[in-house]
């Protein structure tokens, strides 16, 4: 299993170990299995990690996915570790610290896949290579369909911490959307990655990123800008930028402007939703998130009062590089 100190496994031991596996998983499971191998594998050689190490990992994480809640708390009972309340609320989260039990007890695996597998479905702050590989093979496998996918798939391969705070953040808006509570090792997670990504790129600071938003919808006349600061308020944005066009053709074009001085800032969209539908189209710039709506959507969904208790910047005041 090492050869001078590195993890190396043979293609008859991978086999072997493919089949144990797989005999402990769901069958519907297989394919996400092996397309998180294949992608692990893929992220291994670009970014000069260790396919063996790569391949077992993404191969064990799942071992204990089809367990029920109760038969995961008994595992994690069986070996003294007792969850955290965020880890209750997020049963989802337990079969990655149950599977790292396994992968070790059962196969062998040393500490720096057993690791791995623990942290691929929370993510952590300062992980390794291994973990972040196993991470985002995980999140990006071929498999995986949902809006934004295709993007970060391509991310992943540009530059993996960047693709980290991209997907930490599409992740903690799931749980959102789902009316729970994200694990704080998530958030802090994209605190992490966040903050990594914009000191590695010198990148602008999220006032900046508002504040040439504001401008750009101001240079194309958009109505009744509102500027909110919601860090107190989400994990998910700094600053919400709102607005509404007067037409289908207006919004369109607000969103092009905003487009055009923000990536020309060095700034560009990592998501963009809802431009088919003419009536709300949001533009995620990582810590800023730009709302354009039309008139009707936007009394409809009224943002303004669903943050009433963030602080309004007037967009004036906010710096521009």
């Amino acid at each position: 299993m090492t050869s001078s100190g590195q993890i190396y496994f043979t293609e008859q031991q991978l086999a072997d170990l493919r089949e144990r596996a797989y005999a402990m998983l769901d069958e519907r499971r297989i394919a996400h299995v092996q397309g998180c191998e294949q992608t692990a594998l893929a992220l291994s050689e670009r970014w000069g990690g260790n396919p063996s190490a790569a391949a077992a990992a993404a191969v064990l994480h799942d071992i204990t996915k089809k367990l029920s809640t109760n038969e995961q708390l008994q595992l994690l009972k069986k070996y003294d570790i007792v969850p955290d309340n965020d880890l209750l609320s997020a049963p989802k989260l337990l079969h990655a610290v149950t599977g790292a039990l396994l992968a070790k007890e059962l196969f062998g695996m040393p500490e720096e896949i057993t690791e791995a597998i623990r942290w691929h479905t929370s993510g952590k702050p300062a992980m390794t290579l291994l973990e972040k590989i196993i991470y985002m093979a995980d999140y990006i496998e071929p498999t995986r369909s949902f809006d934004g996918v295709e993007k970060l798939r391509e991310e992943a391969f540009r530059d993996l911490d960047c693709a980290l705070a991209v997907g930490l953040k599409m992740s903690l808006e799931e749980v959102r959307r789902n009316g729970s509570e994200p694990h704080h090792d998530t958030v802090d997670a994209f605190h992490y990655y966040m903050h990594y990504m914009r000191e590695e790129n010198n990148m602008l600071s999220p006032a900046e990123i508002a504040g040439i938003a504001a401008k750009a919808l101001d240079d194309k006349k958009a109505m009744n800008i509102k500027v909110l600061k919601t860090e107190e308020q989400t994990v998910l944005a700094d600053y919400f930028v709102i607005c509404n066009g007067t037409s289908s053709a207006h919004i369109k074009a607000l969103v092009g402007e905003v487009d055009k001085q923000l990536s020309e800032a060095g700034e560009p969209p990592v998501r963009r939703e809802g431009l088919r539908s003419d009536i709300w189209v949001l533009m995620d710039f990582g810590s800023v998130i730009v709302h354009i709506f039309t008139e009707e959507a936007r009394r409809f969904y009224n943002l303004e009062r669903l943050w009433s208790d963030s602080e309004e910047v007037d967009p004036s005041a906010l710096p521009r590089p």
